[in-house]
């Protein structure tokens, strides 16, 4: 059996651990600029329709920034994993953040566009200036979503494969056991013995059948 070493499982969640508060850090960050952003939609000298647009995408944006920001929570959680339906509630979550930030920095791209109708010249400045910054902290923002996304892959790996080592060994003694009670020493000398993989093959299987939620028989009206 090939042990995974304590300190390299405490490495990998001392990485995601810092991956995790990196990324609430920028969305932190870029939720605070979002006043900033909005203002632009209030100029006067902007058409009523268009400030309207203006909002609508900021609403959007600010909704899936939100989104972001439990996902991010969601992948955190894979610090505490101790079932394999928690790793992959968190793994989902770290899986889904990349494609999330994408999704925003399609409505960036949008907001740029509609920005070209600002004709004062300052106002039109100042939102070139703000633009860059956001999309600075949007290229820091995929970035912190992938480094949550390959460190908690990693570790889900690593403590998957642990666990699986772990079964195999309780297998393997426990059919040792088997093997030497009064009666079994003859008989297993002439039986097929299930291997330490089927053992843990057979067993899992079982946990999920029990796993499974059993339809409810439908009751008679009163």
């Amino acid at each position: 059996m090939n042990d995974i070493p304590p300190r390299f499982l405490n490495r990998l969640e001392s990485g995601l651990r810092m991956a995790s508060a990196h990324l609430q850090e920028q969305v932190n960050e870029l939720a605070a600029t979002l006043p900033c952003a909005r203002a632009f939609g209030r100029m006067p000298d902007t058409a009523a329709e268009w400030r309207t647009r203006w909002q609508q995408q900021w609403d959007t944006f600010e909704e899936g920034l939100r989104r972001i920001g439990e996902l991010a929570k969601e992948a955190g959680g894979g610090l505490a994993m101790s079932a394999e339906d928690q790793r992959s509630q968190a793994l989902a979550a770290a899986q889904a953040l990349p494609s999330e930030v994408v999704k925003l920095e399609e409505i960036l791209d949008t907001l740029q566009k509609q920005a070209g109708d600002i004709e004062e010249e300052t106002v039109r400045k100042q939102w070139g200036v703000l633009a860059s910054l956001l999309e600075s902290d949007m290229e820091a923002l995929l970035d912190a979503a992938q480094a949550v996304r390959i460190k908690l892959e990693l570790l889900v790996k690593h403590v998957t494969e642990q666990a699986y080592q772990e079964d195999l060994a309780k297998a393997a003694i426990a059919i040792e056991r088997e093997q030497h009670r009064p009666g079994n020493v003859i008989e297993a000398m002439f039986m097929w013995v299930e291997t330490d993989e089927e053992r843990v093959r057979k067993e899992r299987a079982l946990e999920e059948k029990q796993a499974v939620p059993r339809k409810s028989v439908p009751q008679p009206a009163p």
